[in-house]
C-alpha cells in the first residue's frame, strides 16, 4: 500500500471557469460566490449587506450616485448626486443631513481628504466659484476661489510631506504654505507669484498623459496616469530638485479602482488587475530606480471580459483584500494571504468607505455595511477544480471523502454534490446538517461507512473494493448554502492510494 492524503486546505486559487482539467492543480478552486476567506484560509460564506440609516436623498428627491466620500470627525461624508445637483451630506443616523445647500457638479467624480481638522474637496469643474472647498468640525462649508492661486478643474488630491498636492488634467501642482499662517495653508486675499506666497506651484505636466490618480506608497508620491507611472522623490519641493521615476509600459484604465494596501497600490489597467510596488529592496536599502507591475487576475479573466466598461471599476483595499466591483453587479475580492479571487453577487457598489473596523459600501440611494446581514437570504458556493484521478500509468483509488466545517453557531444545512469529467451537470448531491458547534458533518462518512455512502450510488465504480470511477478520469466537489445558511470549511481531505494502471 501507498497511501497518500490530499488536503484541499486554503482554498486557494479562485474563480476560474475557463482552464482546462489536465492544467489545473490539484489544490485549486473553480468557483467560490459570495465567500470570503479568514486568517487561517478557511473559506466561509459571507453575510448579506446590511443597509444603513434610511434612503440618501439630495434636496428631497432620490440619489442616482454617490460621487465621493470618506470617513471625517467619527461621521461619513459624501458627496450624493439627483442627476441635476450634487451635495455635501453627513450620516447623523437614522438619516442624511445637508452640510449646506451649496449645489456641486451632479456628473463629477470627488476627491476627499481629512487635513487639518477640515474635510478638503474637488469637485472637477465646480458649479459654484469656489475651487477648493472645505467642511469643518462643525460642518461650516467654505472654500477658496482662483484669486488664491487655484485654476478651475482641479481633480485629484493626495497628502504628501504635509502638503496637499492637487491635480488638474496632465499637470500636478504642489500646495505652499503662507508662512504667517501657523494653522492653515492659505490665504484667500493673496494671488501665487512666488516661492514666499501662498498657492500652489506645478509640478509636473505631461501634456500627452492625462493624470487619473494621487497616492502614497512607501513614502513616495505616486503619479497614475492613463499610459504611465511616475515616483516623485527628492526632498525640496522645487520643480528643479524633485526627482521622478516612470515607467511608460503601464497606465491606469479605471482610476476610481486604484487603491493602497498596506505593500503594493492595487489598479486596473489595459492588461487587467495591476499590483504596483513601485520600489526594490536591493543588499538592505530600499533603491526607487525600477518600477515593478505585476498582474494578478488571471483567473478571473472570462469575468472581468463580461464588463462592458471597465473604466467604471471601482476598487478599495482593506485588511488584506482588495474588492473591486463593476459599479453594477458584483463585487470581487482578492485575498493577499491566500491569492485567491470570490465574487459578490449581491450587489455592485459604487464608492467603499472604511469607517472604525467596518467596510461600508455605497450605491444609489443605499448605505451598507458589508457582510452584516446574518438574516439576508445569501446563496453561496464554494467548488474545487477537477481533481485529476489518474495518468497513463497509474489512478487513484480513494478511501475516504472529509469535509471539516468551522463551529458554527446555529444549524445550518448545506448541499454536498460532485462532478465527473468536467460536467458542468452534477453526479450526484447528499444534504448535509451541520449541528451548532459540530465541528465536521457526522465525524466524517467513509465510503462503506454501514452500508451509507456519501455518493448514494450517484458514482460508478470498475469495482467495489477498488473504488476507481468507471465514468472517467476526473471528479470535483461542491458545496453550497442557500437562504440564512451559512457554513466556513477548514478542510477538504481525499485519502487515496495510488495504484499501477490495470486492465480490466
Amino acid at each position: 500500500m501507498n497511501q497518500q492524503i490530499l488536503n484541499i486546505n486554503d482554498f486557494t486559487g479562485g474563480l476560474n471557469t475557463k482552464d482546462n482539467s489536465i492544467d489545473i492543480a490539484n489544490n485549486q478552486l473553480m468557483i467560490a460566490d459570495n465567500i470570503l476567506y479568514d486568517k487561517v484560509g478557511a473559506a466561509k460564506s459571507i453575510d448579506g449587506f446590511l443597509q444603513i440609516g434610511n434612503d440618501i436623498q439630495v434636496n428631497g428627491e432620490d440619489a442616482t450616485t454617490i460621487l465621493g466620500g470618506v470617513s471625517f470627525n467619527s461621521t461619513v461624508y459624501i458627496l450624493a448626486s439627483n442627476g441635476t445637483e450634487a451635495r455635501i451630506l453627513y450620516y447623523a443616523g437614522p438619516g442624511w443631513t445637508q452640510v449646506s445647500a451649496i449645489d456641486f457638479d451632479p456628473n463629477a467624480k470627488a476627491s476627499m481628504l481629512v487635513y487639518k481638522n477640515n474635510l478638503w474637496l474637488v469637485n472637477g469643474l465646480s458649479t459654484n466659484s469656489n475651487v477648493l472647498h472645505f467642511v469643518s468640525e462643525s460642518n461650516v462649508l467654505t472654500g477658496l476661489t482662483t484669486a488664491s492661486g487655484l485654476e478651475v478643474g482641479l481633480k485629484y488630491m493626495v497628502l504628501h510631506n504635509e502638503r496637499i498636492w492637487i491635480s488638474k488634467g496632465n499637470t500636478l501642482f504642489v500646495t505652499i504654505m503662507y508662512p504667517q499662517a501657523a494653522e492653515g495653508d492659505w490665504d484667500a486675499t493673496t494671488v501665487y507669484v512666488g516661492a514666499d506666497t501662498a498657492g500652489v506651484i506645478p509640478i509636473d505636466n505631461n501634456t500627452e498623459d492625462e493624470i487619473v490618480g494621487l497616492v502614497v506608497n512607501f513614502s513616495q508620491l505616486c503619479i497614475m496616469r492613463k499610459y504611465s507611472l511616475f515616483l516623485l522623490t527628492g526632498a525640496i519641493i522645487t520643480q528643479s530638485e524633485m526627482t521622478k521615476r516612470t515607467n511608460a509600459r503601464t497606465g491606469v484604465t479605471a482610476p476610481l479602482s486604484i487603491s493602497k494596501a498596506d505593500k503594493v497600490i492595487y489598479f486596473y489597467s489595459d492588461e487587467g488587475i495591476k499590483t504596483f510596488t513601485g520600489v526594490t529592496v536591493q543588499e538592505g536599502t530600499t533603491n526607487f530606480d525600477t518600477i515593478s507591475t505585476s498582474t494578478i487576475d488571471e483567473n478571473i479573466e472570462d469575468e472581468l471580459d463580461d464588463v462592458s466598461d471597465k473604466t467604471a471599476f471601482i476598487g478599495y483595499a482593506f485588511r488584506d483584500r482588495y474588492y473591486l466591483s463593476d459599479g453594477i453587479d458584483y463585487v470581487f475580492v482578492f485575498d493577499e494571504k491566500t491569492g485567491g479571487w470570490s465574487r459578490l453577487t449581491i450587489d455592485g457598489i459604487e464608492l467603499f468607505i472604511e469607517s472604525g473596523k467596518d467596510l461600508y459600501g455605497l450605491k444609489g440611494t443605499k448605505y451598507y455595511k458589508l457582510n452584516a446581514d446574518t438574516a439576508a437570504s445569501v446563496k453561496s458556493i464554494i467548488r474545487t477544480k477537477d481533481f485529476d484521478c489518474e495518468n497513463p500509468f497509474n489512478l487513484k483509488e480513494f478511501h475516504r471523502l472529509l469535509f471539516t466545517f468551522k463551529r458554527l453557531a446555529l444549524e445550518n444545512t448545506v448541499m454536498l454534490r460532485w462532478y465527473l469529467d468536467g460536467s458542468s451537470e452534477h453526479s450526484g448531491e447528499r444534504e448535509l446538517s451541520i449541528g451548532p458547534n459540530a465541528v465536521s458533518w457526522d465525524g466524517g462518512y467513509t465510503w462503506d461507512q454501514q452500508g451509507i455512502r456519501w455518493d448514494m450510488g450517484g458514482v460508478n465504480f470498475l469495482r467495489t473494493l477498488e473504488r476507481k470511477l468507471k465514468t472517467g478520469g476526473t471528479i470535483s466537489f461542491e458545496v453550497e448554502a442557500t437562504g440564512t445558511n451559512r457554513f466556513s470549511i477548514n478542510r477538504l481531505e481525499l485519502v487515496y492510494e495510488v495504484m499501477k494502471k490495470e486492465v480490466f
